[in-house]
């Protein structure tokens, strides 16, 4: 397994700032042992085998106001050709006030560090 238990749909790894990460999310579903829900990622630097315990990130995209579902999923990471670190996710909104379906959105949020 490549993710802790209570995380889910791990990204592709990639090589970043002299190591290699990886993001994966969470649910707060107690039967998936997750703590919260959100985006986490976990570090291995280079030359160990060992990865970093997840650590959350971009906590804030669980309050955006776009995303009134207050969630966000399925992080993939991209690199740029100038070094930015690009994190796209999921986040969801309901269509009408009142409806009960919901509507995926995309987010993006870019780092330098």
């Amino acid at each position: 397994d490549i993710t802790p238990p209570g995380f889910a749909s791990p990204d592709a790894p990639i090589r970043w700032d002299n190591a290699t990460i990886i993001a994966f999310q969470a649910y707060p579903d107690k039967s998936l042992g997750g703590k919260s829900s959100g985006l986490f990622f976990s570090r291995r630097d280079d030359g160990s085998e060992i990865w970093s315990e997840p650590r959350p990130f971009l906590r804030e995209a669980l309050t955006l106001p776009w995303n009134t579902g207050g969630r966000a999923i399925d992080p993939t990471l991209v690199l740029d050709s100038e070094g930015r670190l690009h994190c796209f996710f999921v986040g969801s909104t309901k269509r009408q006030r009142g409806d009960r379906r919901r509507a995926n959105l995309l987010g993006q949020a870019v780092s330098t560090d």
